[in-house]
């Protein structure tokens, strides 16, 4: 850039800065390469050649608003990238990018309808031009939407046909993730057996590959089958395991979800110490791994992470018999999913406010919650029949009567 701007050269300056932008973002440094992007743009605003790269300056900027989560600036930017591109019939390869990129906003803000329109229309496009690597990446896009709206059956269903898009173009990477997120659909839908064997299938590429992220997102689900079978060396084995590759990758997001899901286990061990000392301390242990973990997410746009952490802080709360504390994390867990659409972990929170209310010796207010909750699941219940876990949500049932 310094270079450039002796020279006054104006294309050069322009590139440069661009350039400069791109390398912050590949570092994730978004604030940064949001000001040199602008400053790009703004180099090349009065060039005659402007109107040729105004979309993919735009598309830039709006990939850049997306990372520092101002989603609704990222998908104005889309809109005017969408209609540029139109306009100038830059190509439907073109077309269709943008549309994932909405859609993939959309997402984020919890507008899952309209994410998955545009979705289907960017699948359109690429089924139309022939490009089968996007198609099947559309697909196990279309498959995590239908996967965080409860719909397990027909998210499994994209994922199906994105996995055999990738076998036809033997692309190995692309077979892994498809059939790690079918093994992890099934077994949440309870077919541990078939779960067993995707997982196993997606784990031994990405050892293949060298990949420790998607290793270990693969054992994480594979601990939990050997420790529903009972095996519960293996079952800590493979838990470490896990926990070790994650450590290797540079994904703190994914590294916070899994100590969220360790300090669980942390949590059901309380009630094997007898000393309170003890338990307190193990607690308190807990919840700044939890608070970590919070910390982590809130960089993030994902809701269900957020959500997750607030709920895991607030329940640890109530062990340590702080209710105010617990009911302000609570709270802000359920209004996060209420704004999301995250049906599923609202309905855990209605339950763990109704269990909060239920110490308190406050049974209007539990009531109200568990029914809450109880309407939730009854919808999911209609999904669910005839799978494994439509018998684990009707347990909840025999829960009404007793209160």
């Amino acid at each position: 850039v310094k270079i450039a701007m002796e020279l006054g050269n104006s294309h050069q300056i322009f590139h440069s800065l661009f350039q400069l932008g791109n390398a912050y973002v590949m570092q994730g440094y978004y604030n940064e390469a949001l000001h040199y992007t602008q400053k790009a743009y703004k180099c090349f605003e009065k060039d005659e050649n402007f109107e040729l790269f105004e979309s993919t300056i735009l598309n830039a900027l709006g990939e850049i608003h997306s990372c520092l989560g101002n989603n609704k600036k990222a998908i104005d930017i889309y809109n005017r990238v969408l209609s540029l591109i139109r306009k100038n019939k830059e190509g439907k390869l073109s077309e269709g990018l943008i549309l994932m990129s909405l859609a993939k906003v959309k997402r984020k803000i919890g507008l899952f309808s309209d994410s998955i329109s545009f979705y289907q229309q960017a699948l359109t496009i690429m089924q139309k031009i022939g490009d089968k690597y996007t198609e099947g990446s559309i697909l196990l896009e279309l498959c995590a939407n239908y996967d965080y709206l409860g719909e397990i059956k027909k998210a499994i269903e994209f994922a199906q046909k994105s996995r055999k898009i990738y076998i036809d173009l033997n692309h190995k990477i692309g077979i892994g993730t498809s059939s790690y997120h079918i093994g992890g659909m099934l077994f949440h839908y309870g077919d541990e057996k078939k779960a067993f064997k995707y997982l196993s299938e997606s784990l031994k590429i990405f050892k293949e590959r060298n990949n420790p992220l998607w290793s270990a997102r693969a054992l994480w689900y594979l601990k939990e089958i050997y420790l529903n079978q009972g095996s519960i060396k293996k079952y800590e084995k493979i838990r470490d395991k896990a926990l070790l590759l994650m450590q290797k990758t540079e994904s703190s997001l994914d590294l916070g979800d899994f100590l969220i899901d360790a300090t669980s286990e942390m949590i059901s061990r309380d009630y094997e110490i007898e000393d309170e000392n003890e338990k307190v301390e193990l607690l308190n242990n807990v919840l700044i791994l939890q608070k970590k973990c919070l910390e982590t997410f809130q960089n993030t746009d994902s809701p269900q992470l957020i959500g997750k952490a607030l709920t895991g802080i607030g329940y640890t709360y109530v062990k340590l018999n702080n209710y105010s504390k617990a009911l302000k994390f609570y709270n802000a867990a359920i209004s996060i999913y209420e704004s999301s659409g995250t049906i599923h972990f609202l309905a855990i929170t209605y339950t763990r406010l109704g269990e909060l209310y239920r110490k308190q010796e406050n049974p209007t207010k539990a009531l109200e919650y568990y029914r809450k909750s109880l309407q939730i699941y009854q919808n999911l219940l209609k999904k669910l029949e005839g799978t494994k876990l439509y018998l684990k949500f009707k347990i909840i049932f025999n829960f009404l009567p007793e209160l």
